[in-house]
Protein backbone atom coordinates (compact mmCIF):
# COMPACT_ATOMS: atom_id res chain seq x y z
CA UNK A 1 0.00 0.00 0.00
CA UNK A 2 1.46 3.25 -0.95
CA UNK A 3 1.88 6.58 1.57
CA UNK A 4 0.74 9.48 1.21
CA UNK A 5 1.39 12.72 2.50
CA UNK A 6 -1.85 15.56 1.93
CA UNK A 7 -0.20 19.18 2.43
CA UNK A 8 -2.61 21.77 3.28
CA UNK A 9 -5.25 21.13 6.63
CA UNK A 10 -8.01 23.30 5.25
CA UNK A 11 -11.44 23.02 3.76
CA UNK A 12 -9.73 21.04 0.31
CA UNK A 13 -7.18 18.70 2.29
CA UNK A 14 -9.93 17.94 4.68
CA UNK A 15 -12.05 16.80 1.66
CA UNK A 16 -9.09 15.52 -0.43
CA UNK A 17 -8.60 12.89 2.58
CA UNK A 18 -12.12 11.76 2.28
CA UNK A 19 -11.72 11.60 -1.55
CA UNK A 20 -8.65 9.34 -1.60
CA UNK A 21 -8.89 5.38 -2.52
CA UNK A 22 -8.07 4.47 1.33
CA UNK A 23 -8.09 0.55 0.10
CA UNK A 24 -5.05 1.71 -2.30
CA UNK A 25 -3.09 4.37 0.22
CA UNK A 26 -3.01 5.48 3.27
CA UNK A 27 -2.47 8.81 4.42
CA UNK A 28 0.10 8.90 7.15
CA UNK A 29 -0.21 13.09 7.73
CA UNK A 30 -1.39 16.28 6.65
CA UNK A 31 1.40 18.75 6.04
CA UNK A 32 0.17 22.51 7.33
CA UNK A 33 2.61 25.15 8.79
CA UNK A 34 -0.43 27.42 10.01
CA UNK A 35 -2.72 24.53 11.78
CA UNK A 36 -1.77 21.53 14.31
CA UNK A 37 -4.11 18.55 15.41
CA UNK A 38 -6.04 15.96 13.48
CA UNK A 39 -8.91 15.41 10.97
CA UNK A 40 -10.40 12.16 10.57
CA UNK A 41 -7.38 11.03 13.21
CA UNK A 42 -5.00 11.47 11.02
CA UNK A 43 -1.85 14.12 12.74
CA UNK A 44 -1.29 17.61 11.08
CA UNK A 45 2.52 18.58 11.23
CA UNK A 46 4.54 20.63 9.87
CA UNK A 47 5.53 20.43 6.28
CA UNK A 48 8.63 19.52 7.02
CA UNK A 49 7.94 17.08 9.76
CA UNK A 50 5.74 15.20 7.28
CA UNK A 51 7.92 14.70 4.57
CA UNK A 52 10.31 12.97 7.07
CA UNK A 53 7.61 10.53 7.21
CA UNK A 54 8.73 9.87 3.86
CA UNK A 55 5.61 8.88 2.02
CA UNK A 56 5.57 7.87 -1.64
CA UNK A 57 3.03 10.36 -2.55
CA UNK A 58 2.59 13.96 -1.38
CA UNK A 59 -0.72 15.94 -2.79
CA UNK A 60 -0.84 19.47 -2.44
CA UNK A 61 -4.45 20.36 -1.66
CA UNK A 62 -4.60 24.15 -2.14
CA UNK A 63 -6.45 25.59 -4.83
CA UNK A 64 -4.47 28.74 -5.32
CA UNK A 65 -1.90 28.03 -7.82
CA UNK A 66 0.96 30.43 -6.60
CA UNK A 67 0.60 28.58 -3.07
CA UNK A 68 0.97 25.47 -4.89
CA UNK A 69 3.92 26.72 -6.58
CA UNK A 70 5.10 27.73 -3.23
CA UNK A 71 4.75 24.80 -1.79
CA UNK A 72 5.92 22.63 -4.39
CA UNK A 73 9.16 24.55 -4.28
CA UNK A 74 9.70 24.22 -0.48
CA UNK A 75 8.96 19.68 -0.92
CA UNK A 76 11.66 20.27 -2.90
CA UNK A 77 14.01 22.18 -1.49
CA UNK A 78 13.64 19.32 1.97
CA UNK A 79 14.71 16.87 -0.52
CA UNK A 80 11.69 14.82 -1.65
CA UNK A 81 11.92 13.18 -4.86
CA UNK A 82 8.51 10.87 -5.11
CA UNK A 83 5.70 11.66 -7.00
CA UNK A 84 4.00 15.33 -6.03
CA UNK A 85 -0.05 15.58 -7.31
CA UNK A 86 -1.62 19.44 -7.33
CA UNK A 87 -5.21 19.26 -7.22
CA UNK A 88 -4.97 22.69 -8.48
CA UNK A 89 -4.23 21.21 -12.08
CA UNK A 90 -7.53 19.56 -12.48
CA UNK A 91 -9.81 20.58 -9.69
CA UNK A 92 -11.92 23.27 -11.77
CA UNK A 93 -12.25 20.40 -14.27
CA UNK A 94 -14.30 18.27 -11.92
CA UNK A 95 -16.90 19.50 -10.37
CA UNK A 96 -19.46 17.31 -8.15
CA UNK A 97 -21.78 19.67 -7.77
CA UNK A 98 -22.61 19.32 -11.43
CA UNK A 99 -22.58 16.16 -12.14
CA UNK A 100 -24.75 15.91 -8.86
CA UNK A 101 -27.22 18.37 -10.80
CA UNK A 102 -26.85 16.59 -14.06
CA UNK A 103 -28.30 13.23 -12.26
CA UNK A 104 -30.72 14.98 -10.42
CA UNK A 105 -31.69 16.26 -13.82
CA UNK A 106 -32.62 12.95 -14.22
CA UNK A 107 -33.79 11.75 -10.73
CA UNK A 108 -36.76 14.29 -11.04
CA UNK A 109 -38.10 14.36 -14.55
CA UNK A 110 -41.55 12.96 -12.99
CA UNK A 111 -41.44 15.01 -10.21
CA UNK A 112 -43.41 18.22 -10.75
CA UNK A 113 -42.33 22.15 -10.26
CA UNK A 114 -40.14 25.14 -10.90
CA UNK A 115 -36.25 25.45 -10.63
CA UNK A 116 -35.08 28.16 -8.44
CA UNK A 117 -31.86 29.68 -6.82
CA UNK A 118 -30.80 31.69 -4.18
CA UNK A 119 -27.59 32.89 -4.23
CA UNK A 120 -27.13 33.64 -7.90
CA UNK A 121 -23.83 35.47 -7.93
CA UNK A 122 -22.93 35.55 -11.63
CA UNK A 123 -25.00 32.70 -13.12
CA UNK A 124 -22.67 30.08 -14.12
CA UNK A 125 -24.93 27.80 -11.96
CA UNK A 126 -28.15 29.22 -13.03
CA UNK A 127 -27.39 29.01 -16.60
CA UNK A 128 -26.51 24.94 -15.90
CA UNK A 129 -30.30 25.20 -14.25
CA UNK A 130 -31.86 26.99 -17.42
CA UNK A 131 -30.43 24.25 -19.77
CA UNK A 132 -30.56 21.50 -18.28
CA UNK A 133 -34.51 22.27 -17.54
CA UNK A 134 -35.77 24.45 -20.38
CA UNK A 135 -38.91 23.72 -20.12
CA UNK A 136 -39.76 24.51 -15.92
CA UNK A 137 -39.76 28.09 -14.34
CA UNK A 138 -36.97 28.91 -13.02
CA UNK A 139 -36.60 32.14 -10.47
CA UNK A 140 -33.64 33.28 -9.72
CA UNK A 141 -33.06 35.13 -6.34
CA UNK A 142 -29.97 37.67 -5.26
CA UNK A 143 -29.05 41.11 -4.01
CA UNK A 144 -26.89 41.70 -6.94
CA UNK A 145 -24.92 43.67 -4.38
CA UNK A 146 -22.99 41.50 -1.93
CA UNK A 147 -24.26 40.90 1.43
CA UNK A 148 -26.79 42.41 3.12
CA UNK A 149 -25.57 44.48 6.05
CA UNK A 150 -28.46 42.85 8.61
CA UNK A 151 -26.81 39.27 7.82
CA UNK A 152 -23.11 40.36 7.79
CA UNK A 153 -24.18 41.67 11.75
CA UNK A 154 -25.52 38.18 12.29
CA UNK A 155 -22.91 36.57 11.14
CA UNK A 156 -19.71 38.53 13.42
CA UNK A 157 -21.98 38.28 16.48
CA UNK A 158 -22.37 34.46 16.28
CA UNK A 159 -18.51 34.48 14.97
CA UNK A 160 -20.35 32.35 11.80
CA UNK A 161 -17.70 34.24 8.80
CA UNK A 162 -15.98 37.29 8.16
CA UNK A 163 -18.06 37.76 5.52
CA UNK A 164 -17.80 41.65 4.38
CA UNK A 165 -20.58 43.83 2.23
CA UNK A 166 -18.42 44.16 -0.53
CA UNK A 167 -18.21 40.14 -1.26
CA UNK A 168 -19.74 38.84 -4.16
CA UNK A 169 -20.90 42.23 -5.15
CA UNK A 170 -19.34 42.20 -8.35
CA UNK A 171 -22.54 41.56 -10.79
CA UNK A 172 -25.80 42.59 -11.51
CA UNK A 173 -28.44 40.85 -12.73
CA UNK A 174 -27.91 42.19 -16.30
CA UNK A 175 -24.96 39.70 -16.84
CA UNK A 176 -27.11 36.91 -15.26
CA UNK A 177 -29.65 37.09 -17.80
CA UNK A 178 -27.77 37.46 -20.78
CA UNK A 179 -26.27 34.25 -19.58
CA UNK A 180 -29.38 31.91 -19.38
CA UNK A 181 -29.99 30.26 -22.82
CA UNK A 182 -33.98 29.81 -22.50
CA UNK A 183 -34.51 33.56 -20.78
CA UNK A 184 -38.67 32.77 -21.46
CA UNK A 185 -39.11 30.66 -18.46
CA UNK A 186 -36.86 32.48 -16.32
CA UNK A 187 -37.61 35.14 -14.27
CA UNK A 188 -34.71 37.36 -11.74
CA UNK A 189 -36.09 38.38 -8.36
CA UNK A 190 -33.06 41.11 -7.46
CA UNK A 191 -33.86 41.90 -3.42
CA UNK A 192 -33.78 41.02 0.09
CA UNK A 193 -35.00 37.51 0.62
CA UNK A 194 -37.80 36.49 1.40
CA UNK A 195 -39.04 39.71 1.00
CA UNK A 196 -38.91 38.93 -3.37
CA UNK A 197 -41.24 36.05 -3.71
CA UNK A 198 -44.30 36.80 -1.96
CA UNK A 199 -46.66 36.79 -4.58
CA UNK A 200 -44.78 32.96 -6.30
CA UNK A 201 -47.15 29.91 -5.54
CA UNK A 202 -45.28 27.40 -7.47
CA UNK A 203 -44.32 24.11 -6.17
CA UNK A 204 -40.74 23.35 -6.83
CA UNK A 205 -38.92 20.07 -7.79
CA UNK A 206 -35.21 21.45 -7.39
CA UNK A 207 -33.81 24.07 -5.60
CA UNK A 208 -30.18 25.31 -5.51
CA UNK A 209 -29.09 27.26 -2.24
CA UNK A 210 -25.91 29.05 -2.28
CA UNK A 211 -26.27 31.90 0.22
CA UNK A 212 -23.28 31.34 2.12
CA UNK A 213 -24.71 33.17 5.25
CA UNK A 214 -26.60 31.60 8.05
CA UNK A 215 -29.67 33.96 8.06
CA UNK A 216 -30.92 33.90 4.53
CA UNK A 217 -29.93 30.16 4.30
CA UNK A 218 -32.46 29.52 7.18
CA UNK A 219 -34.93 31.99 5.25
CA UNK A 220 -34.77 29.82 2.41
CA UNK A 221 -35.58 26.09 4.61
CA UNK A 222 -38.20 28.04 5.45
CA UNK A 223 -39.95 29.03 3.02
CA UNK A 224 -38.67 26.41 0.33
CA UNK A 225 -39.02 23.29 1.75
CA UNK A 226 -42.83 23.30 2.61
CA UNK A 227 -43.33 24.57 -1.26
CA UNK A 228 -41.25 21.67 -2.79
CA UNK A 229 -42.92 18.23 -4.04
CA UNK A 230 -41.97 15.09 -2.71
CA UNK A 231 -38.93 13.65 -4.37
CA UNK A 232 -37.55 17.17 -4.68
CA UNK A 233 -34.09 17.99 -4.41
CA UNK A 234 -32.71 21.23 -2.53
CA UNK A 235 -28.88 21.34 -3.03
CA UNK A 236 -27.13 23.09 -0.39
CA UNK A 237 -23.95 24.43 -1.17
CA UNK A 238 -21.14 24.82 1.75
CA UNK A 239 -23.33 22.55 4.28
CA UNK A 240 -19.43 21.62 4.96
CA UNK A 241 -17.61 24.76 5.23
CA UNK A 242 -14.89 25.92 7.19
CA UNK A 243 -15.63 29.50 5.87
CA UNK A 244 -19.16 29.90 5.83
CA UNK A 245 -19.95 28.17 9.01
CA UNK A 246 -23.68 29.20 9.51
CA UNK A 247 -24.62 27.05 6.90
CA UNK A 248 -24.39 24.49 8.94
CA UNK A 249 -25.90 25.96 11.36
CA UNK A 250 -29.02 27.06 9.78
CA UNK A 251 -29.75 23.75 8.56
CA UNK A 252 -29.27 22.64 12.24
CA UNK A 253 -32.15 24.93 13.33
CA UNK A 254 -33.87 24.25 11.17
CA UNK A 255 -34.09 20.32 12.27
CA UNK A 256 -34.53 21.20 15.79
CA UNK A 257 -37.76 23.33 14.74
CA UNK A 258 -39.24 20.61 12.53
CA UNK A 259 -37.33 17.52 12.35
CA UNK A 260 -34.45 15.74 10.64
CA UNK A 261 -34.09 16.24 6.79
CA UNK A 262 -32.96 13.35 4.59
CA UNK A 263 -29.77 15.32 4.33
CA UNK A 264 -26.49 13.32 2.50
CA UNK A 265 -23.37 15.17 2.30
CA UNK A 266 -21.94 14.90 -0.73
CA UNK A 267 -18.18 15.28 -0.33
CA UNK A 268 -17.06 17.24 -2.11
CA UNK A 269 -14.86 20.39 -2.21
CA UNK A 270 -17.48 23.03 -1.69
CA UNK A 271 -18.62 21.11 1.17
CA UNK A 272 -22.37 20.46 -0.44
CA UNK A 273 -24.97 18.65 0.67
CA UNK A 274 -28.36 17.34 -0.84
CA UNK A 275 -31.68 16.83 1.20
CA UNK A 276 -34.73 15.04 -0.77
CA UNK A 277 -38.44 15.94 0.22
CA UNK A 278 -40.19 13.22 1.89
Amino acid sequence: MKTIVVLGAGQIGKTTAALINHTLFRILAFGDNAVSGHIYNIPIFSVEKALRLRPDIVVIAVRDTVRTKELKQQIQNLGFVGQIVSLSDFIDVMDMRSAVLFRAAERICNVEGSIAELGVYKGAFAAMLNELFPDRKLYLFDTFSGFDDRDIRTEAECGFSQADMHDFSDTNAAEVWERLPHKDNAKIFQGYFPSTCKNIQDVFALVSLDADLYEPTLAALEWFLPRMAAGGILIIHDWDSNRFKGIRKAVADYEKKHGRLALVPLGDFHGTAIVVKE
